[in-house]
């Protein structure tokens, strides 16, 4: 199944990808002190593009963040942490971040077609927020080789 926009390079075979963050700029609906992490960062992620991945998601992966295409909702059943989610238009554009605490959901969200799940505090050391842009790179890596993720 092909991924609308930037994230149709992803297929179902991608692990990870590594993801392109490019700010937020001042005045395009950004809230004021987010997006104060690292410019340019580009942590590597594991992805979920298939029916079995999404169903594991977040909680059973232990993974610090996951991509989930497609994707225009979250929920936190059976989660036992809070966690950021970042909800991606075509074009990679954040439409919305919102904190997700366990057992609650975010109902679906018009336009996203990803979301970017991280633990607290990651959207602010990448430089998340809303309007700043998440691309993943060309070429996302398939083999079961050790994942690293950037701190920033």
């Amino acid at each position: 199944m092909a991924h609308p926009g930037v994230f149709a390079p992803l297929r179902a075979s991608s692990r990870t990808t590594r993801l392109h963050i490019e700010p937020a700029e001042a005045g395009a609906g950004a809230a004021p002190g987010s997006g104060t992490g690292t410019p340019g960062a580009s942590p590597e992620v594991p992805v979920a593009a298939n029916a079995l991945r999404r169903l594991r998601g977040f909680l059973l992966s232990g993974e610090r963040a996951l991509l989930i295409v497609p994707c225009s909702s979250v929920h936190g059943i059976g989660m036992t942490r809070d966690f950021e989610t970042a909800y991606l238009d075509r074009d990679g554009t954040v439409l919305r971040t919102a904190l997700l605490r366990p057992w609650r959901a975010h109902g679906l969200l018009r336009g996203s077609v990803a979301a970017l799940e991280a633990e607290p505090g990651s959207f602010e050391c990448w430089g998340i927020s809303t309007g700043a842009r998440v691309v993943p790179t060309a070429s996302p890596r398939t083999d079961d080789a050790p994942q690293v993720e950037d701190a920033a």
